[in-house]
């Protein structure tokens, strides 16, 4: 969403296929989450919303989840306010797979390319993530999730990063569901 439009902007406006009930795809302005939205989610602590002019495909069957997606990002042409002489498009693609082998191991992984033709750099975003949990009266539950990310940024350089996660948390299974979370995360500046 633009949130320098003058007039009105809509934060989603889509239509949607169901061809079978596993899977659902879906076109125009949308709200697109990953997993732990580490990476990508409708960002509800920002002021304004995120959301993208996508194509998005989403297939469940079972216990495994397959989401993939194509965003256009930006069209340099049409922004308000274009830097003088540039011109193209900034694009995202999006694989995102869930399994959900047993209640104690759901395992997932997470692919993006974000590329940018208006001056050739690119960003590609692998991850990892495990979660579960065991326990009823005093569910026990952890994650962990480990990013790496490569890229050339143009006059920038290549970009290089990445990030481990992980926690548990014991949750007791009273009114009020009173939790204990510990986390700890390493990363690359």
């Amino acid at each position: 969403t633009d949130f320098r439009a003058d007039g009105f902007d809509a934060h989603q406006a889509y239509t949607w296929l169901r061809p079978v009930d596993e899977l659902t795809f879906k076109l125009g302005r949308q709200e697109i989450d990953l997993a732990t939205y580490r990476l990508l989610g409708k960002a509800e602590f920002a002021e304004q919303g995120r959301s993208f002019d996508a194509l998005s495909a989403h297939f469940e069957a079972a216990d495994v989840t397959v989401d993939l997606a194509y965003a256009l990002v930006r069209d340099y042409a049409e922004m308000p306010i274009n830097p003088p002489g540039v011109e193209g498009k900034r694009h995202l693609g999006i694989i995102h797979v869930h399994d959900k082998l047993f209640r104690w191991l759901e395992p997932g992984i997470i692919a993006t390319l974000d590329g940018d033709t208006s001056n050739s750099e690119f960003m590609a975003t692998f991850g990892l993530y495990v979660r579960g949990a065991v326990g009823r009266t005093v569910e026990l539950s952890y994650r962990g999730e480990g990013y790496l990310q490569y890229g050339d940024r143009g006059p920038a350089g290549d970009h290089e990063a990445y990030l481990v996660n992980g926690g548990g948390r014991a949750t007791v299974d009273v009114y009020g569901r009173p939790y204990v979370d510990l986390e700890a995360t390493l990363h690359s500046g």
